[in-house]
């Protein structure tokens, strides 16, 4: 199915570029920003389970790629619907919003 030439990169497993587009969302990077993120900060490496990585587990054409194809399929809604389900379950979202002093 693939040649075996050693030619491009390795394929990132599309549920660590979908968490990696949740953390971007959340806190409104660029995608330069989120694969300099991936690299620089321990919280991003534990979360995309690439924990001591020097190198981005992800470049920015991939985690474009990958948003565009989510698009494509309107599965990028189902990703933040299927988050935000989660979160109530296990009760990381209240129903009130939080008042901000």
């Amino acid at each position: 199915m693939y040649r075996g030439t050693g030619a491009g990169m390795e394929p990132v497993p599309p549920g660590q570029l979908a968490m990696a587009l949740l953390l971007q969302g959340y806190l409104g990077l660029s995608d330069w920003d989120a694969v300099e993120t991936a690299v620089m900060d321990l919280r991003w490496q534990m979360v995309l389970g690439c924990l001591g990585a020097t190198e981005p587990p992800f470049s920015q054409g991939a985690l474009q790629d990958f948003r565009e194809r989510l698009i494509a399929h309107d599965m990028d809604r189902r990703l933040l619907e299927r988050t935000v389900e989660l979160a109530k379950r296990r009760g990381a979202l209240s129903r009130r919003p939080r008042r901000t002093r």
